[in-house]
């Protein structure tokens, strides 16, 4: 007896149809992954420009009220740099506005304190 061994074209389509499949998921896969590492950059990012942000504020308040903050002036972090100027808006008020610089973000600030050096303005990302 003899065995009939007829696929009439069957195996290469299937093959190619799977093998279409399986790279359409390893496309999409590494499509997704660059998305999310680009989210967690710019979240990383954000929250350093945050932090830089807060610490200057901080910093600038204090150096406000001793009175030892030159009117053009940098500060150093470990993260990055801070470049602010200080001018009287008022009698009462003393604005200031500074520039937070990271490795690869910057943004510029705005803030207004009162005569007892509390912020009572404040715009980010002018």
């Amino acid at each position: 007896m003899k065995q009939i061994r007829d696929s009439r074209g069957f195996i290469l389509p299937l093959t190619v149809i799977l093998s279409v499949i399986v790279v359409a998921a390893v496309l999409h896969a590494v499509f997704v992954l660059q998305s999310e590492q680009r989210f967690y950059r710019s979240a990383y990012q954000d929250f350093q420009l945050r932090q830089l942000r807060e610490c200057a504020m901080q910093d600038i308040r204090v150096g406000l009220r001793e009175h030892a903050l030159p009117e053009d002036g940098r500060l150093s972090y470990d993260k990055g740099t801070v470049h602010f100027i200080v001018t009287a808006e008022q009698e009462e008020r003393v604005k200031v506005i500074f520039t937070v610089v990271t490795d690869s973000a910057s943004e510029t600030d705005e803030m207004v304190l009162d005569a007892s050096y509390h912020i009572i303005e404040w715009t980010e990302r002018t």
